[in-house]
């Protein structure tokens, strides 16, 4: 009958519109929750900026304390440099402590300021040799002399130094601290970025101090991110990347940084035009970036969004499947008990009125006999309405 077929699409358009009333409302809710590991995901990245800013403001700390030293008068040192087999050159290959005091290697000259840069580099060498100890993360440090000769730690024999290892660099005017090329020291130890201060006196430079910071501990350091969806990478001034989980997975096999186009960045804007701290939507991607202060680099966090919301929907979808399971199983009963409440009795007496204005005999809905009297009444009551 029509009326039964009313009701059944009424019913079904009532239950479809609360199914996707609580879809709709659990969508939401996967929504919040999103938000709320997002703010996760920024707390633990807060927290893994500030142990990379940790190690970076401790070199530069620590470049400024050598400088400090530096500058103090020179003094009489146990060692002295012997001259090399080629009488032009002079080093300390065969000092009784090469741990402590490394190695000093340099051209001879009969200049006398050469002796006083000479005493005034050998007070450096305790205080690099505590580098090892103190930032395990330097994996060299240097001090370059106007006077041609270098002080170098860990030791390193005159042999593998050329003239260029105790040329000057070029400087910049003023006591700037900077951070300068990326360079590979040797399949033992890597990539090193290194940070530069030039030594100043009175307005003449006395000479340069250099620490060479290993990006195989800085990617060690930087693959400690605890959030098991994303990854970060570190960049610097010069769209180099210095971290990254894949492209350093072997960091002392890598022999010059990559660019940032290797990244999931690609060829996006300049990085350093994006906003700091604020989620950047690229596509399907979310991208966070992080200036360091100690350093002219960026923490960059990038992550897939859907992967964000498949681990919330793994978190939630037990309760979504008990949710419709038994939103189902009360639609399902609340149809029974209204077809068998309502639907049916309100067909049979239809069908009975029905038949009682056309004079016709009709049987009454067995149910009991005070319903069936009700019905009569009903229907006798119908009849005199109709005549």
């Amino acid at each position: 009958m029509k009326l039964d077929r009313r009701y059944n699409i009424t019913l079904l358009i009532s239950f479809t519109g609360i199914a996707l009333l609580v879809c709709g409302l659990f969508i939401w809710q996967m929504q919040r929750q999103v938000e709320d590991e997002w703010l996760v995901i920024e707390s633990q990245l807060n927290r893994h900026q500030q142990q990379i800013e940790a190690l970076l403001r401790a070199s530069t700390d620590e470049l400024e304390s050598l400088r400090a030293a530096a500058l103090q008068p020179p003094k009489d040192s146990p060692v002295w440099p012997q001259p090399g087999t080629d009488r032009r050159t002079f080093n300390l290959d065969h000092n009784a402590d090469p741990d402590l005091w490394g190695n000093l290697v340099g051209r001879t000259s009969n200049d006398r300021a050469q002796a006083v840069e000479i005493r005034r580099a050998l007070a450096l060498a305790p205080w690099f040799s505590a580098l090892s100890f103190k930032l395990p993360a330097i994996s060299q440090a240097r001090y370059v002399s106007q006077q041609a000769f270098v002080l170098i730690h860990p030791w390193r024999s005159s042999d593998t130094m050329t003239e260029k290892d105790w040329q000057l660099p070029e400087l910049p005017v003023g006591p700037l601290r900077r951070w300068i090329d990326v360079h590979f020291a040797g399949p033992d130890k890597g990539l090193q970025a290194t940070l530069q201060v030039s030594v100043q006196e009175q307005g003449r430079t006395l000479g340069a101090l250099e620490l060479d910071l290993s990006l195989d501990h800085l990617n060690r350091l930087n693959a400690g991110f605890s959030h098991p969806l994303g990854h970060t990478f570190i960049v610097n001034e010069r769209q180099q990347v210095l971290a990254h989980p894949e492209l350093y997975a072997r960091a002392l096999q890598v022999e010059t940084p990559p660019p940032l186009s290797a990244t999931e960045v690609g060829e996006h804007p300049q990085l350093q035009d994006w906003p700091v701290k604020t989620r950047i939507s690229v596509g399907h991607t979310w991208f966070y970036r992080m200036p360091f202060r100690a350093a002219p680099w960026n923490l960059v966090y990038v992550v897939d969004r859907n992967d964000l919301w498949l681990r919330i929907w793994h978190i939630q979808r037990g309760v979504f499947i008990e949710l419709m399971l038994g939103l189902l199983g009360l639609m399902a009963l609340a149809s029974a008990l209204t077809r068998r409440q309502f639907v049916r009795p309100t067909l049979k007496l239809i069908q009975f009125l029905g038949h009682a204005s056309r004079r016709e005999q009709a049987q009454v809905p067995d149910r009991s006999e005070e319903h069936t009297s009700e019905l009569q009444s009903r229907s006798d009551l119908v009849c005199r309405l109709l005549l």
